[in-house]
């Protein structure tokens, strides 16, 4: 029911429903706890600066898949499309990236699921961890839940009118504001690390475009959709951030590993801890039951075919990680969002699509200038990351060597004359 009601829609309304509901990122329940570092309308502000960037880049990729022959004829993943616009060794790194990106995903669900179903229900973490662990390898025994891209959306769309129910509970109840102590670089850092991983977009819109294009081939449909969908995503972050922060103050969010659930429900009752346990199941839950699979794909392309083991307990090894620096106080939900912005969705989602629709030569949104101004954004904000933005080693190692990266792809790219040939 929920395929045909998805396959009525007009193309663009269909775009922007499965943009939004596969894409609605996990890192929303962390952004209002990294914001208390510098306060609620500075965050706004970075959001809001960061949606514009990401609206543009949605749009390039996007266009870029609309002037593929070859994907419109055979389809594809975003490895695929990457390597034919980029050249095989180019596409080698952020292939490598995504994959990182991705096991990142399932660290950060992990954590904030265990932590959070902990605070709002009372229960061990450790048991909810370890119930998170035994479902997960169930389902990846069975080769996860396979569910439809319509269906997924229709998940992710369902998520809206929880996290709207609890926005309104938190703005009633008020009692929140303040700003904190003292503003710092690497407070600026918290959060631009983890608004960026707001951003995640490359790999669904790739899905997307395989189901819309056959219908609409001009490809317009794809690219506004796609910019609308990153604008919307954008207004949801903004307004969820504004509505946590009416009841919880700086304080109330320092230190805190878990989502910012568990403040919310401890400040405004037990409205918030119904609404909040659904949420984190859908959102949190489906998320690294999706985001695992994922893991367990990629390692099974990288693997001869009678290891089917491996696959399995790639991403179940993560999740033993995650559980051993939960044990050891030394990672958070937030945290690892805010690291994962820094050392993937840079180049993935920033650089990435605007050199791809450069390759493409899409009309509108592949200039050479537009392109290049996406990289130089890009190696700006690494360099910033990796020095005023950073009193955190790892976030600090983390922009070096996303740095690092975007110079070998570029560099690659140029080689395999990316840049210069003219697609048909």
């Amino acid at each position: 029911m929920l395929v045909r009601a998805f396959e009525r829609l007009a193309p663009l309304p269909r775009v922007v429903a499965l943009f939004v509901g596969l894409v609605l990122p996990q890192a929303l329940l962390g952004l209002p706890i990294a914001a208390a570092a510098i306060g609620t309308l500075p965050a706004v502000g970075i959001v809001v600066g960061v949606g514009v960037v990401m609206t543009l880049a949605s749009a390039a990729e996007a266009a870029a898949l609309a002037r593929d022959e070859e994907f419109r004829r055979r389809g594809g993943f975003f490895g695929m499309v990457v390597e034919r616009w980029l050249g095989r060794r180019a596409a080698a790194i952020p292939d490598a990236l995504a994959g990182l990106r991705t096991s990142m995903s399932v660290l950060a669900s992990y954590v904030g699921l265990s932590v959070t179903l902990a605070a709002l229900t009372g229960a061990p973490r450790v048991l909810w961890g370890a119930v998170a662990f035994a479902a997960v390898a169930v389902l990846l025994a069975r080769g996860g839940l396979r569910i439809p891209s319509a269906l997924g959306a229709s998940l992710g769309l369902a998520c809206l009118p929880l996290l709207v129910a609890i926005a309104a509970i938190a703005v009633v109840h008020g009692g929140g504001g303040g700003a904190p102590e003292r503003v710092t670089g690497a407070g600026v850092g918290d959060v631009l690390g983890l608004v960026v991983m707001l951003y995640i977009a490359n790999v669904y819109v790739v899905g997307i475009a395989r189901e819309v294009l056959p219908k609409a081939p001009d490809g317009r449909a794809l690219v506004r959709g796609s910019a609308i969908g990153t604008v919307l995503v954008t207004a949801i972050a903004a307004g969820w951030l504004l509505a946590c922060s009416a009841a919880l103050s700086p304080e109330a969010l320092r230190g805190e590993v878990g989502t910012v659930l568990g403040p919310l429900a401890d400040e405004t009752g037990a409205a918030t801890v119904v609404l909040g346990t659904a949420l984190t199941l859908m959102l949190l839950g489906l998320g690294m039951e999706r985001t695992s699979v994922a893991v367990m794909n990629l390692v099974a392309e990288r693997l001869p075919g009678e290891r089917r083991l491996v696959p399995v307990l790639a991403p179940l090894a993560v999740c033993v990680v995650g559980e051993a620096l939960l044990a050891a106080d030394a990672v958070t939900f937030s945290a690892i969002f805010g690291v994962a912005g820094v050392a993937t969705n840079v180049l993935l989602a920033i650089a990435l699509p605007l050199l791809l629709a450069h390759a493409a030569r899409a009309r509108g949104i592949g200039s050479r200038a537009v392109a290049w101004s996406g990289v130089a954004l890009s190696v700006v904000l690494l360099v910033a990351f990796a020095t005023v933005l950073s009193d955190d080693p790892l976030r600090t190692v983390a922009a070096v060597v996303a740095l690092a990266a975007l110079a070998a792809t570029i560099a690659l790219a140029r080689r395999a004359g990316a840049f210069a040939r003219r697609a048909s």
